[in-house]
């Protein structure tokens, strides 16, 4: 079943599974549960080896890129989550929210504050604008798929993803 998630915590669902993990989606393959992107993907690729029916999503390449991309987006502070964050106007009712300043105080530290949210923008659009200018460089050639693979792949869910 695919249930949607609040988008910041308590998750009631998860916290009914005893889980505090801040990310969805999350796997149950019987009594297991896989709380990562990288990590489901992972499994279901060990369950459903590649076929011709079934490509790979991954391959060492792939995989290579994947991390590349995973530190660029993911990695604070400089990854693309963390300086996204700096896009948000102040005075969207969200950013006001109590349980919204403890979500991303306890997600980027104690000492995230709104109120630096606006100071940050300025470098925070140079950083995307780098970001995405290196995506669109890479795919710059025609190809449909960061690895140029002939189907999508592990490292365009990564770009995607994140």
């Amino acid at each position: 079943m695919c249930k949607t998630q609040p988008l910041k915590l308590p998750r009631p669902d998860l916290n009914a599974l005893g889980i505090k993990y801040r990310r969805v989606p999350v796997l149950a393959i019987d009594r297991d549960l896989y709380l990562d992107s990288r990590c489901i993907i992972h499994r279901l690729e060990e369950l459903f080896p590649a076929s011709q029916r079934h490509p790979a999503l991954s391959s060492p390449y792939t995989r290579a890129l994947s991390q590349l991309i995973i530190r660029t987006v993911v990695d604070p502070p400089n990854g693309v989550f963390s300086r996204a964050i700096t896009f948000i106007d102040e005075r969207y009712p969200l950013v006001n929210d109590p349980s919204f300043i403890a979500d991303r105080a306890g997600f980027f530290g104690p000492d995230w504050k709104v109120a630096d949210v606006g100071a940050q923008r300025a470098e925070g659009i140079v950083h995307m604008q780098q970001v995405f200018q290196t995506i669109e460089d890479m795919l710059s050639d025609g190809r449909q798929w960061l690895a140029d693979t002939e189907q999508v792949g592990i490292s365009d869910f990564e770009g995607k993803h994140h």
